[in-house]
């Protein structure tokens, strides 16, 4: 979850672009976010420390750097779930 539905619980359309986000890290990592970490200690990470799922080497750039527009801690700075289904798209086509 971002920091601030975690913080202040708004719930709101950004709150699924991040969530979409933490999605494609998955997908990509096969990874659980996180993993080994109570969810106490997420918490903090993410909403004290403005902690973000990274991703490893040799990710495409177009397929991370979408995904971490998602996760922008700035709910505000997150793109419309318009514009990440045809970047997606664009990316699927390899036009990116």
């Amino acid at each position: 979850m971002p920091a601030e539905t975690l913080r202040d619980g708004v719930i709101s359309k950004a709150t699924d672009v991040y969530s979409m986000g933490v999605l494609l890290w998955q997908l990509y990592t096969s990874s659980r976010p996180w993993a080994g970490l109570r969810h106490g200690q997420i918490i903090v990470m993410v909403v004290t420390q403005n902690a973000r799922l990274r991703f490893p080497p040799g990710c495409p750039p177009a397929y991370e750097d979408l995904a971490m527009a998602c996760m922008d801690p700035d709910p505000s700075c997150r793109p419309p779930i318009e514009n990440v289904l045809a970047e997606l798209e664009s990316i699927r086509k390899g036009n990116f």
